[in-house]
Parts: structure tokens; C-alpha cells; sequence
């Protein structure tokens, strides 16, 4: 193989790597989404029992919170884009996060395939590498 085959299978080898990175880093972020999603579903079916009047903690930001009492433990205010909030009941949360869940799998499972691609790619580019040198 000529100098020049080989630099571009090493090129495409390093632009190969350099998406499969990209795609590791998408990946760990939709798994973190999952996770919150998981965690807010969790919350939710808790909430179901907690009775108007209790205290609360509400998070304020981070690791910080504010004491509150509850009113009312069956709606609740729901952030649906562009700043605007409109009252949704906790089943239609629950129906809204399973669709996100949903969407959020539907991803995953393609971001896994395009990793496999990547790599079997990375692989063959490889090979002919190895041969060349």
C-alpha cells in the first residue's frame, strides 16, 4: 500500500475514533436523562401519598432546598417549552414521562448501533492498516 492509502485509512481511522467519542458522550448524557427520568417517575408515585398540608422540601437549585406545604398532591405545574407552565395531573405526568422514557430508549438503542458501526469501522480501517505498514 502507498504512503498516501495509508495516511488516508489512518486519517479516516482518527475520524472514525473521533465520532465514536462524540457518540460516547451523547450516550452518557442520554443515560443520565434516563436516570433523572427514573428518579422524577420515583418522586411522582411518592407524591401520590403525601397529604395537602405536609411540609415539603421544594429544590431551589442544586443540593438546595426550601421548606413548604403542600396544597394540593394531585396536580401539578409542568414546564411544557417555550416558558410557558400549564397544570397537568400526576397521571398525565406520568403518561408524559413514559412517552419520554420511551423516546429516550428509542435513541439509545440507536446510539448503540452507530457505536458498533463506528468501531467495527475503526476495526476494518485497522486491518488495513496493519497490512499496509
Amino acid at each position: 500500500m502507498e504512503d498516501s492509502e495509508l495516511q488516508k485509512k489512518y486519517l479516516e481511522f482518527q475520524l472514525l475514533d473521533q465520532q465514536l467519542k462524540q457518540t460516547q458522550k451523547q450516550a452518557q448524557l442520554l443515560e443520565e436523562q434516563l436516570v433523572e427520568i427514573v428518579y422524577t417517575q420515583q418522586s411522582l408515585e411518592e407524591l401520590k401519598d403525601v397529604k395537602p398540608g405536609s411540609e415539603i422540601l421544594v429544590p431551589v437549585s442544586n443540593g438546595m432546598f426550601a421548606k413548604a406545604t403542600l396544597t394540593d398532591s394531585h396536580e401539578l405545574i409542568v414546564n411544557v417549552g417555550s416558558g410557558a407552565a400549564v397544570p397537568k395531573t400526576i397521571e398525565a405526568a406520568q403518561q408524559m414521562l413514559a412517552k419520554q422514557l420511551d423516546e429516550v430508549q428509542k435513541v439509545r438503542v440507536q446510539l448503540a448501533e452507530l457505536m458498533q458501526q463506528l468501531e467495527q469501522g475503526m476495526l476494518a480501517r485497522s486491518k488495513e492498516i496493519s497490512a499496509g505498514a
